[in-house]
């Protein structure tokens, strides 16, 4: 083989090996990606605090860790705690439902005679056999789902950790990664900018904005509970704030609970206040979304709302801030292609 062939042969040589290497590092990194990925989140929001610090005197590498002990301490730590006291708290409510120690005699005598439920049952018998079977079904899913969550808290505290860690230290050397990472990305500096800048600004609106939609609506829907003597105001607290997130369905749910027990226990006019309370509970979030995000996203909302789903599948839960910014990372390259399909010459259109 000549030397002008070998010499051809080594940066396809080096691609392969250099393919090899990241596949099995991903590979690798592969359970921890996700956590990683809600690091960078969590710096892209925290980055202004950061600035403002570093503006008051503060060097970079200690504003980093302020910022960063100020996200864990106001939202990482009470989000983390008050959510695992909800799945403790729903557990309680839920074991005797498992083991069928309840009687369902009352609430069927409560329901049997409204005329939605006549048309389905014949007699008594039947509902109780119906909503005996249900409650027990439902009972027993949502103990596995709960019991499930529990036992993943040690990996997910872990997940956390690894998360806060990127999070400082992005905020901490973030220009020297950016810089390094953009001397090895073969873009133009605008490009790579363009992107940066859009990928920031999705990572940024969706975490803030579904964070305050879902603390609004958690707290509309305590309000009623509350307002409306609704046993267990604070459990529907919790778990309208982590309903709040799951897209379309939101926290329907939760107040649609409360409306039933009123309803069940012959109090029309506190179930019509509850069904005001949920309505506004859910307009809430068309408000106060928009109002955070402003123009700082670009995405179409039937786009993010598809992306949320799909990720969701993949991701779990936090697939609702996974799926907008892959959307947005996908959209970026779209609007870039028509000038690297020209340099390419793969432009109908073009010369």
């Amino acid at each position: 083989m000549s030397k002008t062939s070998i010499s051809r042969n080594i940066p396809w040589a080096f691609l392969f090996f250099f393919f090899v290497i990241l596949i099995l590092n991903t590979t690798l990194v592969a359970p921890y990606l996700l956590a990683l990925f809600l690091g960078w989140v969590l710096a892209t929001v925290l980055h202004p605090l950061q600035k403002k610090l570093i503006k008051k005197k503060f060097k970079p590498k200690w504003a980093a860790l302020l910022s960063t002990l100020i996200a864990t301490f106001t939202i990482i730590f009470p989000v983390g705690g008050f959510g695992f006291a909800t799945v403790k708290s729903l557990i309680t409510v839920i074991t005797p439902y498992t083991k069928q120690e309840f009687s369902l005699d009352t609430w069927v005598e409560r329901v049997q005679h409204l005329s939605i439920v006549n048309r389905f049952f014949d007699n008594a018998d039947d509902l109780k056999h119906f909503m005996n079977n249900g409650f027990k079904s439902g009972a027993d899913k949502a103990m596995k789902l709960l019991s499930g969550i529990l036992a993943g808290a040690p990996e997910f505290g872990l997940q956390l950790i690894l998360s806060l860690l990127m999070c400082y230290f992005l905020l901490a050397e973030g220009e020297k990664l950016q810089k390094w990472l953009g001397a090895r990305i073969p873009l133009p500096a605008k490009t790579r900018a363009e992107l940066a800048r859009s990928l920031s600004d999705t990572a940024y609106s969706s975490f803030l904005s579904m964070l305050a939609a879902a603390f609004t609506q958690a707290l509309v829907v305590l309000t009623g509970f509350l307002v409306l003597k609704v046993p267990m105001a604070m459990l529907a607290f919790g778990l309208a704030f982590i309903f709040a997130w799951i897209p379309i369905f939101g926290v329907t749910p939760v107040w649609l609970g409360g409306l039933i027990y009123l309803i069940a226990n012959d109090h029309v006019g506190a179930a019509i206040g509850m069904g005001i309370f949920g309505l506004v509970a859910s307009l809430s979030d068309n408000v106060v979304r928009p109002w955070v995000i402003k123009d700082r996203s670009d995405l179409h909302p039937l786009v993010s709302l598809v992306a949320i789903f799909g990720s969701i599948q993949f991701f779990g839960l936090a697939g609702v801030l996974v799926g907008p910014v892959l959307a947005a990372c996908l959209i970026e390259f779209l609007n870039l292609w028509p000038k690297f399909a020209g340099d390419l010459g793969l432009d109908p259109d073009g010369p």
